[in-house]
């Protein structure tokens, strides 16, 4: 398997924490419940809290009633979670530089 330049063990946890982001963002800004969200969807409220929480990772259905539900497309979904990941990494990256400038 040909390695990604965005994906690596480290970024499969930020990739669910970052998901959970978004959805949690998205879901305030609509200002609805949790539980709304699990009944447009038909998931359970718990999933849904997992989902924000970052335990989970979602299925690409669960990507797709999430979109529906938010009125976007999936693939502007995805955007999001995307982007937010590369600024978190390079933010680390750049933190990661800044402690080895002052190492001896």
């Amino acid at each position: 398997m040909r390695s990604s330049k965005y994906f690596s063990d480290q970024t499969d946890g930020n990739l669910k924490e970052v998901f959970g982001y978004v959805l949690r963002e998205l879901r305030d800004k609509k200002n609805v419940s949790q539980q709304s969200v699990a009944d447009h969807c038909d998931f359970e409220r718990v999933y849904i809290s997992r989902l924000e929480r970052g335990l989970i990772q979602p299925s690409l259905k669960t990507v797709f009633k999430l979109s529906e539900f938010f009125e976007m497309a999936p693939a502007d979904f995805v955007r999001l979670v995307d982007e937010l990941l590369k600024r978190r990494n390079q933010s680390e990256k750049y933190k990661k530089g800044r402690r080895a400038d002052r190492l001896p």
